[in-house]
């Protein structure tokens, strides 16, 4: 039975009273420790610090249950607390529970059974609290594991993607050497054999050179939500090539170029129609990201 792990201390001066709430309590399996007055009731405290109930009288000489609950309020222990107290001793008994004392009975008790059923109340209050309490400390530990698991998580996510962004840049230069190396002296006999026209030519070294540039990268990260096609007329403005030698190279009219050059200022926030749109790309090329 739980009661019987929980030490009630009696603390009264009448001896008469006292044994008879020590008889009643035995009877009904609990652990039962007797005080005539305050100091030795504070000493039985030390003794059984947890698990402990109190039973005490408010008026008794030496030290008074009301001095009782002060020194524990003082001290901060939070022991369940029972006052008696004779009829008129009402006022105290309100002041005794400001003070901090869980329930009061009235002298004589006429019926033991209400001892009992306000111990067990107690008991009932005390056990929900060490519920609460342990479901505070277990939840604290659960987010206090979670958040070491996520960051061991982000730390191993953090690898990966330290990785992911090496293999990456590894495939780029490959990509790139392969262009330079290969692709581009190809494109270079072919036209230099006359197999491949000049426009032809063109475009083809255009967008060789594009694959390989950071540009495009750049644009994209920077968030401007331009198009693929917008970023590729982005760079060849950055290159300093016409509208014209652009329309030419994409094999489409020069006012479509134009049209494409008016969304990208405006997607650029050039509203100032003096601005100028290659200079401004260039300077986004040398900006950091």
């Amino acid at each position: 039975m739980i009661q019987e792990t929980y030490s009630i201390i009696v603390c009264d001066d009448d001896y008469s009273i006292r044994e008879n709430l020590i008889d009643y309590l035995e009877e009904h399996n609990y652990q039962v420790h007797a005080a005539e007055n305050g100091t030795v009731a504070l000493e039985k405290l030390k003794q059984y610090p947890s698990h402990s109930i109190l039973l005490l009288d408010l008026l008794m000489p030496h030290c008074t249950g009301l001095e009782v609950l002060d020194i524990l309020k003082k001290e901060k222990k939070d022991i369940p607390t029972i006052v008696i107290s004779g009829v008129g001793d009402l006022s105290m008994a309100i002041q005794a529970l400001k003070s901090g004392a869980n329930d009061y009975l009235i002298k004589p008790i006429l019926d033991m059974e209400i001892v009992h059923l306000s111990i067990q109340r107690l008991i009932r209050e005390e056990e929900i609290k060490k519920e609460n309490e342990n479901y505070k400390r277990n939840l604290e530990k659960l987010v206090i594991d979670r958040t070491k698991e996520l960051d061991e998580a982000n730390i191993t996510l953090r690898g990966i993607l330290g990785r992911v962004e090496e293999e990456r840049s590894r495939v780029k230069e490959d990509i790139a050497l392969n262009i330079e190396n290969d692709l581009k002296p190809t494109l270079t006999q072919l036209h230099a054999q006359s197999r491949i026209e000049a426009n032809d030519y063109q475009l083809l070294l255009h967008k060789l050179e594009h694959l390989s540039s950071d540009f495009y990268k750049k644009m994209v990260n920077l968030k401007y939500n331009l198009t693929p096609t917008e970023i590729e007329i982005c760079n060849l403005v950055k290159q300093g090539h016409s509208s014209k030698k652009i329309a030419d190279l994409l094999y489409v009219s020069e006012s479509t170029i134009s049209t494409h050059k008016k969304n990208i200022r405006k997607k650029l926030k050039l509203t100032n129609t003096s601005a100028n749109l290659q200079n401004h790309l260039m300077q986004i090329e040398e900006t950091k990201t």
